[in-house]
């Protein structure tokens, strides 16, 4: 039942705990978005439509001071700085006409699940979280002991002269007082991300490797790990009609389980199709957010090839709209870890099976492209990165930590892992290439997760040493070695030369073992 609660001293109402289908209408009558043909709630984010990496402040405090590793990425504000503004966006939103207040949960595992409690400007931000953490079994209606606040009040623009930020927006981790501040931007995306970068930070000191991954289990029960940056096929692949789904892109691996951290998913939708990615497209109903997918104005149906706003296109469901799904959000280690990368030079194979050291060289490299980037001034093309841990941006703490944690649970498990280019092939980006079909892509992970690969053939690809199957089930062994695909076979060496070196110039800035490092690319030109 709608809660509103008038609160004559703040001059708004406070809508607490509404449920999804409340949120929906209340947002509706306020004109923050639009009812879809396919009944998802419509919304535009403006001028950001993805995160805001150089907005992104972690207060530098005891607890932070020397267990985080400070750089670009991990910006640090002083606790005074936060304060003000923290004051500020809270005075700013009480005269505002109204404010959304749930209580949710993130962290499937019951040992490490944190309460948050989520205040927001709009219905549809509040709804967005309803959608992506976990909705508590027994209703929260008051503050917790030991709980997250966020406070999410986009139309309130930052001074970067007054308050110590970079633009008009800020989004700052406050670990001491335990809060998450979003300034000035419309992306709700932010929400999500700065929750799992607050449990990045404090499971590894439970033994839990956290992880920017996707999550799925067999119906032998098999549970396999698919880690990528956005783009790389992590949320489609996982979204497999034939498997159950734990979750789309958060977990934490510890010595006895993998769980999830969140309670939905978070979907790319550019050139989305229902022949190809059926469990994503039913899921987009009712109660979902589709943010930035442009409309027929006719019949309000999605566009979902038109990238007009964004190649950014997104849409955030809750798990339940998943008809097969783990209940308990929840399984038993992993028998099959995917690093996927997407290969804009075309010279990486398909699938190659990974030793622990070369998984160690590459979960640390974290190759990839950014397709359609999730981050703001990446604009439309596409570009090769190398994001440590396949998901830089999140994780505050040395990339060491994790890639420590890494090798231990592949101590304690009998996962095979192995590196899948949903990317190009027969050529590089422009060049002729082609990116690999997802039903081949699909085909290559089914033969993962079904241990098809796990006692096959293996050759050795020079230069990367990686081995690489010579067959497998419903592949075209031809593509399994990507030199062979190439007509010109000097272009496909240089590129693959220049791949190598750019893997062993980035891997320069880590302190590792030399079995690790000796794990990875060897040009010798």
């Amino acid at each position: 039942m709608m809660v509103e609660i008038e609160n004559v001293a703040k001059k708004n109402k406070l809508y607490m705990n509404l449920s999804a289908a409340e949120l929906v209408d209340v947002a509706l009558a306020r004109k923050e978005g639009v009812l879809a043909a396919n009944g998802a709630l419509t919304v535009t984010t403006g001028l950001r439509t993805g995160r805001s990496p150089k907005d992104r402040f972690i207060v530098k405090d005891p607890i932070t001071e020397k267990e985080v590793d400070w750089n670009t990425i991990n910006q640090p504000i002083s606790p005074e700085k936060f304060d003000a503004l923290w004051h500020r966006a809270e005075a700013w939103l009480h005269q505002k006409d109204a404010a959304f207040v749930s209580y949710l949960q993130v962290g499937a595992e019951e040992k490490f699940t944190l309460t948050v409690k989520v205040v927001t400007e709009l219905a549809w931000s509040n709804l967005f979280t309803q959608n992506l953490f976990i909705r508590p079994e027994k209703p929260i209606t008051s503050d917790q002991a030991g709980q997250w606040t966020i406070l999410c009040v986009p139309g309130f623009k930052t001074d970067p002269a007054r308050d110590g930020v970079n633009s008009d927006a800020a989004v700052i981790l406050n670990f001491t007082e335990r809060k998450l501040l979003i300034c000035g931007t419309y992306y709700a995306g932010e929400m999500k991300k700065g929750m799992f970068s607050v449990l990045n930070f404090l499971l590894p000191k439970h033994e839990v490797l956290p992880m920017h991954c996707a999550a799925n289990v067999g119906k032998d029960g098999k549970t396999a790990l698919f880690f990528g940056l956005s783009g790389t096929g992590k949320t489609t692949l996982s979204a497999d009609p034939e498997r159950y789904l734990i979750g789309d892109d958060e977990h934490g691996w510890s010595a006895s389980e993998v769980f999830n951290f969140e309670g939905g998913c978070y979907a790319k939708c550019i050139d989305l199709s229902k022949e190809r990615e059926p469990v994503i497209w039913d899921a987009i109903r009712h109660t979902a957010i589709m943010e930035n997918v442009v409309l027929d104005t006719a019949t309000q149906k999605p566009d979902y090839a038109d990238a007009s706003l964004t190649e950014n296109t997104r849409a955030a469901y809750p798990r339940e709209h998943i008809p097969l799904r783990v209940k308990e959000n929840k399984a038993g280690l992993p028998t099959s870890v995917l690093f996927l990368t997407c290969d804009l030079y075309g010279v990486l194979p398909p699938v190659a099976r990974l030793t622990k050291e070369q998984a160690a060289y590459y979960f640390l490299s974290g190759y990839t492209a950014l397709v359609g980037s999730t981050e703001v001034g990446q604009g439309k093309g596409i570009k090769q990165t190398f994001s440590t841990c396949f998901g830089a941006p999140f994780f505050p703490r040395p990339a060491s930590v994790y890639a420590d944690l890494l090798m231990k649970r592949l101590d304690h498990s009998d996962a095979e892992v192995y590196l899948v280019n949903t990317g190009w092939t027969g050529g590089a980006y422009g060049e002729g290439g082609q990116r690999f079909s997802i039903p081949a892509t699909r085909a290559v992970v089914s033969a993962i997760v079904n241990d098809d690969l796990r006692n096959a053939s293996y050759e050795q690809l020079p230069g990367f040493n990686l081995d690489i199957p010579t067959a497998v089930p419903g592949v075209d062994s031809q593509i399994l070695n990507p030199r062979n695909t190439w007509t010109d076979k000097n272009a496909h060496d240089r590129y693959a030369n220049e791949l190598m070196n750019r893997f062993i110039e980035n891997f320069k800035k880590f302190e590792v073992s030399d079995a690790i490092r000796e794990a990875g690319p060897r040009n010798k030109n």
